[in-house]
């Protein structure tokens, strides 16, 4: 069994070994070979193959025609087969033990409510295929239900179990935890912002939360700019304390904007810090040294901007009076010519 978990299905030796254990009641060929051959004829590659078994040994003990092929076919029908179920499945072979009847086919059913067509369903289990092991209508349905109290509308709900399906298992009483949070920040229920403040909340703990408080509290905001800034872009509070020092050393230090002006525009947080926000600030100090730009530009108002529109209206525009321009921001984001 060592030999053909190496051999057949490219394990290393030490999974191999490990693997082995599990399969020692195996005394021929026969049944493992069907499951390679199906899996081979189904869009599975070496890679693939390697993978799944090395996660879930136990699907070479399997009948093809009971176990796999109905599930195979179950998925193909929704429209998901080939290479991107392959991917899928090397990855989390964990659904392929899952009953078609209990789980498999209630729970699409129950996306479908959401999400209306296979298309969209098939997406969601590509970013997160464990939305199909959990009992969704008993862990995911209780969150959902206290969304909607909160008169978050289900198209949101929708886009929330597409992206991050996981969000909506953690239990009723933790979500109406982060509900009491976002509040507590300024976010009044049935804004449209209400759910990007709850998922900002949901990505931390609440002692994350206080140390990330308390780093912005060093800088010199008050609350009322943290509140100010959450209520427009919750998102900010989600940026790791290394990025919070290294924007206030440019911002703060560099640039001397004050607390309250960087809390009016919290979405350059979000920005890229060494691909967008460092090569602009670059550019618009060659600009204004050159007096080719007025100094009221500021560089929030370039940190917005879209990366065409950027590099036409404030690098090749002036790269003839200005040909430094191509290293500060051409040369680092990988452009040439």
């Amino acid at each position: 069994m060592v030999d053909y978990l190496i051999q057949k299905c490219g394990l290393s030796i030490e999974k191999a070994n490990s693997a082995s254990k599990i399969l020692t009641h195996i005394k021929s060929a026969e049944k493992p070979d069907s499951v390679l051959s199906f899996l081979k004829q189904s869009g599975f590659n070496d890679t693939h193959i390697r993978d799944l078994i090395s996660n879930q040994p136990r699907l070479l003990t399997v009948k093809v025609e009971n176990t796999l092929k109905p599930k195979f076919l179950f998925f193909q029908e929704l429209g998901l087969y080939g290479t991107p179920f392959a991917e899928i499945a090397s990855r989390y072979p964990y659904f392929l033990r899952c009953s078609i009847e209990n789980q498999l086919q209630p729970n699409i059913s129950y996306l479908r409510s959401f999400f209306h067509t296979d298309d969209n369903i098939v997406r969601a289990i590509k970013r997160r295929v464990k939305v199909l092991i959990y009992d969704l209508q008993k862990q995911i349905m209780p969150c959902i239900e206290v969304l909607r109290k909160c008169g978050i509308p289900d198209h949101q709900i929708s886009s929330l179990i597409l992206r991050w399906p996981f969000f909506l298992t953690g239990g009723p009483q933790w979500i109406e935890t982060l509900v009491t949070r976002v509040e507590k920040f300024g976010i009044a229920r049935g804004s449209g912002m209400f759910i990007h403040g709850v998922l900002a909340m949901g990505k931390m703990s609440e002692t994350t939360m206080e140390a990330k408080l308390e780093l912005l509290k060093s800088f010199g905001w008050s609350e009322q700019d943290i509140l100010a800034a959450f209520q427009k872009e919750p998102r900010f509070m989600n940026v790791s304390e290394g990025k919070v020092r290294a924007l206030m050393r440019v911002l703060m230090v560099e640039l001397g904007l004050k607390p309250r002006e960087i809390a009016s525009r919290p979405k350059v947080f979000v920005i890229s810090l060494e691909k967008v926000l460092l090569p602009r600030r670059e550019v618009l100090k060659i600009l204004k040294g050159r007096g080719l730009v007025k100094e009221r530009v500021q560089l929030f108002t370039l940190a917005s901007m879209s990366g065409e529109s950027f590099l036409k209206n404030y690098v090749i525009r002036y790269l003839d009076r200005a040909p430094e321009l191509r290293e500060a921001y051409m040369v680092p984001l990988g452009i040439s010519g």
